[in-house]
């Protein structure tokens, strides 16, 4: 990998407890590609079933969604954790 791409990830680990009672989890996906947004959602139904994903389309989204402003006003309040990930180009 070059030096010059920038990847940053933070992943949290989960036990086999918390995945098991994933309706406990809302995740927030800020991606602006339906087709990506698509791949998304099928492997959340695949693998996580019972896992809440929320879907905005860019950063100015995701922060209104986060302070639960309009139009999110009734997006969950609890508290989120990040995970980032940068793709390399």
């Amino acid at each position: 990998m070059p030096t010059d791409d920038v990847t940053a990830v933070h992943t949290a680990s989960l036990s086999s407890a918390a995945l098991s009672n994933a309706s406990m989890f809302d995740v927030l996906l800020v991606e602006d590609s339906p087709s990506d947004v698509l791949l998304m959602q099928l492997a959340v139904e695949d693998f996580l079933p019972t896992l809440t994903l929320h879907v905005v389309p860019d950063g100015v989204s995701a922060l209104a969604f986060l302070n639960r402003q309009p139009p999110y006003e009734r997006a969950p309040g609890r508290g989120w954790c990040c995970s980032t990930a940068v793709p390399s180009v």
